[in-house]
């Protein structure tokens, strides 16, 4: 990672990669780490290309829960906020300290990629959902290597000259 945009005076929660349309990066490409998501692609240059994070409130991220199957929408709140898991029906059998991984049907996100953690689960009486804070789990002011998931890689192996065998 090249720089950071953190801050509450940020206008995205974002960051800078140093790999751009020269390196294969177009929008709305998964970045993760080892430890779990991180966010998307959403501005590719040349050399260089924004990830959006998955805690600003413009990011959204189909999930499901990976012991009880709770499907759900994932969504930034802003820097330093839990993310919330929106759409989740009060009779659901959701608790604290699950795993919640990618569901794949947004077709950004392949399936079963951890995202973050169920810190709250909350019953409101005048809605018809949960209120759920989850907390990410990749520290993002900490990283410094990420890896982009490209759809439809090439993975033909190729020769010490770089053409095809």
């Amino acid at each position: 990672m090249v720089a950071h945009d953190f801050g509450p005076l940020g206008a995205v929660n974002s960051v800078i990669i140093d790999r751009g349309k020269f390196q294969g990066v177009s929008p709305n490409l998964p970045v993760v780490t080892s430890s779990g998501v991180m966010g998307r692609t959403f501005r590719a240059g040349l050399n260089f290309s924004s990830v959006l994070l998955l805690s600003d409130p413009n990011s959204r991220i189909p999930v499901v829960s990976s012991e009880s199957r709770v499907k759900g929408i994932l969504s930034g709140q802003g820097y330093q906020k839990p993310l919330a898991l929106l759409y989740v029906h009060q009779n659901s059998a959701l608790d604290r300290g699950e795993l919640l991984v990618t569901s794949g049907l947004a077709g950004i996100y392949p399936k079963g990629l951890p995202v973050a953690r169920v810190a709250d689960v909350l019953r409101s009486e005048i809605s018809l959902f949960l209120i759920v804070d989850a907390l990410p789990l990749v520290d993002y002011p900490n990283k410094e290597e990420v890896l982009i998931l490209q759809k439809g890689a090439n993975l033909k192996p190729r020769n010490s000259y770089g053409t095809k065998q």
